[in-house]
């Protein structure tokens, strides 16, 4: 897991030319005004959700991982909590192929996430998103970038 200010993503560039697609999204100026749903930044290689949502209770909040997709989690609007955990620390429920997640529940490290604040989280990083940050639930705009993984 990677965890900087969005006015250090160009050091990130040199992870490769899909993360250079991915921080050239989050740079724009206009994030707020964008539809929610999914934006295709580079075909089937590089996507971008954008979700509205209210954050919950920390109890309430799975742990999740994904295998074919690293995750660039940007909030846009209000503040969260995330937690994360080594994907082996968790207890985790079957992986989901159609999907590409897997849930599961176990400790974790929490940290927050507010605009102008990025997390890079990778296969072997298992995340719990939009927890509320000392448990009174804020709305949250955030957009969560899909990088595709070539194996």
């Amino acid at each position: 897991m990677i965890l900087d200010e969005l006015a250090h993503a160009e050091q990130y560039d040199a992870l490769g030319p899909l993360f250079r697609v991915a921080f050239a999204f989050l740079r724009r100026h206009d994030l707020a005004s964008l539809a929610p749903g999914r934006h295709a930044l580079m075909g089937d290689d590089v996507c971008a959700m954008v979700a509205d949502y209210e954050t919950k209770p920390r109890a309430r909040v799975p742990f999740e991982a994904h295998r074919r997709h690293i995750d660039v989690q940007a909030v846009v609007s209000g503040a969260e909590c995330m937690g994360v955990a080594p994907l082996d620390a968790i207890d985790r429920e079957p992986y989901d192929e159609e999907k590409d997640v897997l849930f599961g529940a176990g400790r974790g490290e929490y940290f927050a996430l507010w605009p102008g604040r990025f997390a890079i989280l990778f296969p072997h990083d298992a995340h719990a998103p939009g927890v509320a940050i000392d448990d009174v639930p804020m709305s949250v705009r955030k957009i969560v970038i899909k990088i595709r993984r070539h194996e």
